[in-house]
């Protein structure tokens, strides 16, 4: 009977009532969304630094090699020597080493040169493998590429299809017309960059920018006149032909050890690590960084910015909870006189406080709700929207700070309705007298 007299009260002012809802939930919408993305961005970035607890790479912004190696974004530092991949290897603080190259893609893809080792390597030594071949088979030569799930999906390649890299990070470039790559396998998602990768060979790579270097000489050479060079065009473009042929690949890569652009360490400890880090800090060529202590520091630089948020946050939430417990606050003045008639009918104190707070329930308890699925809902649009054009995976997951956004509008609303709910049940006993 009370909520009935109560919805009724709000259904004779549907514009007013409609207002409140929309304001409640849209403020809430926005700390819904916040959260959800903070959240997701954390998620993403822990999901994408967990397989790499030990980065080491040339010389330069530390920041930099994380972003290249780790999210497969920005520029590669230099590259690494043979020799220096064979000391971290060799070093009795390792216990396993992965060497990567970049430096070419296909379609806006990252192809990452490696070894048969990746498909071993695990962060930390009781877990399982990081990367696993879910159809297919793992690279076993030269130019055979394993996909990323999300390569896969997208429908750039499937096992079976070839394709030429091209030079460098940009879709559009000079293309490694000499070798073509066979898809042979597709990786299982991981939830992270590396959905967006292809992964090759090492000796693909090395190659590869051989002959691209080859070309690079023989075509200055050949624009200064040079005959000998003429004839080493001649000679080299020769020796690619060749290399179309699988056992010419076998041969060639049999000759070619080349450089690295990072290698991936699994440290034996944590004294281990910290003892390696401790080597590597004095090394006029190397740099060891720690990939997932750059993201915390960096996420500690970003924190203030997260806490103005969400103290902008609070307080808008706190002035539209003020701004509909005081437009109910009028409404209710405005119904002094149904109040009256109540209470010549019979109705207590206690059933026109619980009228008052019925209605305080109605409108913020129904804005808070939509708005928890407005945010949430436009977290997931933003998620999906990115999921193939960003580095960071937001996941789409039940999160608990949303609800307890959504929880607390609600209990705290109906309290402070408390407020307004006594403040005009003296002014109805004031009336009355």
């Amino acid at each position: 009977m009370l909520r009935h007299i109560a919805w009724s009260e709000l259904r004779r002012s549907p514009l007013q009532t409609a207002l409140l809802v929309v304001i409640i939930a849209l403020t809430v919408a926005a700390s819904v969304f916040v959260a959800s993305l903070t959240h997701g961005l954390v998620r993403g970035l822990t999901v994408a630094t967990d397989p790499f607890p030990q980065l080491i790479g040339s010389k330069g912004s530390a920041y930099q090699l994380t972003l290249n190696t780790v999210f497969l974004q920005d520029r590669p530092l230099g590259n690494l020597s043979a020799q220096t991949f064979a000391d971290v290897k060799a070093n009795p603080n390792v216990r396993m080493a992965v060497p990567l190259a970049y430096g070419d893609n296909y379609a806006g893809y990252r192809i990452a040169g490696t070894d048969e080792s990746i498909f071993a390597y695990a962060p930390r030594p009781k877990d399982a493998p990081w990367l696993k071949v879910a159809q297919g088979r793992a690279f076993a030569a030269p130019f055979e590429a394993v996909i990323g799930a999300r390569v896969a999906e997208d429908g750039a390649l499937a096992i079976g299809d070839t394709f030429h890299s091209v030079h460098g990070m940009h879709a559009v470039g000079h293309v490694h017309e000499d070798q073509t790559y066979t898809v042979v396998g597709i990786l299982a998602p991981v939830d992270g960059p590396y959905d967006q990768v292809i992964l090759t060979d090492i000796r693909s790579i090395w190659i590869a920018h051989d002959h691209h270097h080859d070309h690079e000489h023989d075509a200055h050479s050949h624009a200064t006149g040079d005959a000998d060079a003429h004839d080493h065009e001649h000679d080299g473009h020769d020796h690619a032909a060749g290399t179309t042929d699988a056992h010419d690949h076998e041969h060639d890569a049999d000759n070619h050890v080349g450089e690295v652009t990072a290698i991936m360490i699994q440290p034996v400890g944590y004294g281990e690590a910290m003892r390696l880090a401790q080597q590597f800090q004095s090394s006029p060529d190397a740099q060891l960084v720690f990939p997932a202590q750059l993201i915390i520091r960096l996420f500690a630089l970003l924190g203030q910015g997260e806490e103005v948020w969400r103290a902008l946050a609070g307080v808008l939430l706190l002035l539209t909870l003020l701004i509909v417990l005081f437009t109910l606050y009028l409404a209710g003045l405005r119904r002094l006189r149904e109040r009256a008639v109540l209470r010549i009918l019979g109705a207590t104190s206690g059933e026109l406080v619980r009228i008052y707070l019925w209605q305080n329930l109605f409108v913020i308890g129904v804005g808070a709700l939509v708005g928890y699925l407005i945010g949430t809902g436009g977290y997931a649009l933003l998620a999906t929207l990115t999921a193939h054009k960003t580095a960071v995976t937001l996941p789409l997951t039940l999160l608990p700070e949303p609800l307890l956004i959504v929880l607390a509008t609600i209990v705290i609303g109906c309290l402070a309705g408390l407020v307004p709910a006594f403040l005009l049940q003296r002014k109805d006993s004031v009336t009355r007298l």
